[in-house]
């Protein structure tokens, strides 16, 4: 594959490199590439490619889910999703957390948990949206977007790549045009108390951690390699 321009013009050996990463990882790469971002996929805010590729080559589960995204209709979706669900919150730094909705409560909590009893309001620091992991709802539009893609992108060399509609994996026609399907259902909860109760679940399930401890790390560095593509779920 030839590759730069000018003086700095090379050919990488696209076949050593199959055969360096191994033909499972390889087939992780498509689903890989739509999941994290790409033209027609938004990205994950300041994630980049680079330290989920590096957590990705390190566990057999997310290969598998990776490249099995890419036979829909004919792969255990529900599973997948679990996986990756998984993945996402390794991405933005839990180790001990695989519930991406339960991810958001724990970020908030550590980046602007308020300190004052009396004022649970009055929170220290502006709230940053682009910081958060995307919510279930989120994920599961933005999960079944890469099956499409991954599925288009694998079957590229067929005469007919696919006979799915971008309807039903995650986009919306309007007028001839497609747009993200963002999430299906409600955008805001339907009371406070919906709410309440869901914080003193997870404050539950985090306490009954082994040993009252759990594995979990903020990582809001940016690895986002200079892209200006990428945008927040």
């Amino acid at each position: 594959m030839h590759v730069g321009t000018g003086n700095n013009q090379t050919f990488i050996d696209v076949n050593k490199l199959f055969v360096s990463l191994g033909t499972n990882l390889c087939c992780a790469l498509p689903g890989y590439h739509a999941f994290t971002g790409c033209d027609f996929n938004s990205a994950f805010y300041r994630k980049g490619k680079k330290k989920p590729f590096e957590i990705l080559r390190k566990s057999p589960t997310y290969i598998q889910a990776l490249s099995g995204i890419s036979q829909i209709p004919n792969c255990d979706i529900d599973q997948l999703l679990t996986d990756l669900e998984s993945y996402v919150c390794r991405i933005y730094g839990f180790a001990g957390v695989d519930d991406v909705n339960t991810a958001r409560v724990l970020t908030f909590n550590r980046a602007y948990g308020n300190k004052d009893d009396c004022n649970p309001i009055n929170l220290e620091k502006k709230i940053d949206g682009s910081l958060f992991p995307p919510c279930k709802a989120e994920l599961n539009q933005h999960f079944i977007r890469t099956a499409y893609i991954a599925h288009l992108w694998s079957n590229a060399h067929l005469p007919v790549p696919t006979n799915l509609l971008p309807s039903d994996y995650g986009w919306e026609k309007i007028e001839d045009k497609y747009f993200f399907k963002w999430f299906v259902g409600d955008q805001l909860p339907p009371s406070i108390t919906s709410i309440s109760n869901m914080d003193l679940n997870i404050e539950e399930e985090h306490d009954t951690e082994t040993d009252g401890v759990c594995d979990i790390t903020i990582d809001n560095s940016d690895d986002s390699e200079g892209s200006d593509e990428e945008e927040n779920l």
